[in-house]
């Protein structure tokens, strides 16, 4: 008798062993690129939208998408390949790329989007992206003090005065010590 209860336990155990295998498949923590593959973007939005600049409105999300920051306009795609993260507008355009110098950009396993930029010893952590479904989620924080330095950046390598429009957008940002959010969804 005891030796059918064992064997039943077993039986059990290795059912209850199989459904939790076999449910667990569709998340394969041994995956290092569960991300990967080409994404059409269907929305992106910015917070905030707009901030004040000497009495006038200027729109975050051109200053950051087109010629300050990621230099797209739009974005049109999201392509992932072994970690590696792009942005592409409608042009074949890529964010990073050699416009941009900026470096890359990479998601590891765990959906932690990283920065490597051209000449920094490390990376930064900028955001996270995650995939439900077919569904693509990447958000993109820049905190006030990126920004300040990006400013310089811009303001050294463009060679532009103190009164460039972009420059004084990313100082108004910078001097606000605000946050901007980059929200972008995309599908499979």
């Amino acid at each position: 008798m005891r030796l059918k209860q064992m064997a039943l336990a077993l039986l059990l155990g290795a059912s209850t062993l199989a459904v939790a295998i076999s449910c667990d498949k569709k998340k394969d923590p041994t995956n290092p690129y569960p991300f990967d593959g080409t994404y059409t973007a269907t929305s992106v939005k910015t917070t905030p939208s707009t901030i004040s600049v000497q009495g006038t409105e200027v729109n975050i999300q051109e200053l950051f998408l087109g010629d300050a920051l990621m230099k797209l306009g739009t974005i049109n795609t999201i392509k992932i390949e072994q970690g590696k993260y792009e942005l592409i507008n409608k042009e074949g355009k890529t964010f990073p790329g050699a416009q941009t110098q900026a470096g890359e950009l990479k998601v590891n396993a765990k959906g932690t989007l990283f920065l490597n930029l051209t000449g920094m010893p490390k990376e930064l952590s900028i955001g996270i992206v995650t995939l439900q479904d077919k569904r693509l989620m990447t958000e993109i924080t820049l905190p006030g003090w990126y920004i300040k330095i990006f400013a310089e950046i811009y303001k050294s390598t463009r060679k532009v005065p103190d009164t460039d429009p972009i420059y004084l957008g990313l100082k108004a940002l910078a001097d606000a010590n605000q946050r901007v959010t980059i929200n972008i969804e995309a599908t499979k």
